[in-house]
C-alpha cells in the first residue's frame, strides 16, 4: 500500500483547520472518493470494450460467472460489488494518465 505526504506551511494548515476538523480525514476521503470514481470509469471502459483489449473475453466471462454465482444482475457499474471492481481494475490493461498525456504530446493516436 502506498503512502503519500503533503507538505503544508503553518499558514496553509491553519487555513484548512478553519474549515475542517481533520485535514487527514478530509484528504483520505477526497482520495478514496476519487479512487472510487476512477475504478467505476475503468470498469465501464473494460466492460464496454468491444475489442477485448482492456479485459479479454475470457476475463469478462469469469466476471460474469462470478456475478451469476452470487445471483447478481447488473443494471449499472455502481452495482458491481467492491471485490469484483477490484478484480476488474487489477486485470484491466489501461494506461496511466501520464502515459496518455505523453502519447498526446507525441501526437500518437
Amino acid at each position: 500500500m502506498a503512502n503519500y505526504t503533503i507538505p503544508l506551511s503553518s499558514e496553509e494548515e491553519k487555513a484548512l483547520l478553519w474549515d475542517m476538523v481533520s485535514i487527514q480525514e478530509w484528504a483520505e476521503n477526497a482520495v478514496f472518493n476519487k479512487a472510487r470514481q476512477c475504478a467505476d470509469e475503468i470498469c465501464c471502459l473494460a466492460l464496454e470494450d468491444k475489442t477485448h483489449t482492456i479485459l479479454t473475453l475470457a476475463e469478462k466471462r469469469q466476471l460474469r460467472d462470478a456475478l451469476d454465482a452470487q445471483g447478481i444482475v447488473l443494471t449499472s457499474v455502481k452495482q458491481i460489488p467492491v471485490g469484483i471492481k477490484r478484480q476488474i481494475v487489477a486485470a484491466a490493461r489501461v494506461k496511466s494518465a501520464a502515459e496518455r498525456q505523453a502519447e498526446f504530446e507525441a501526437g500518437l493516436p
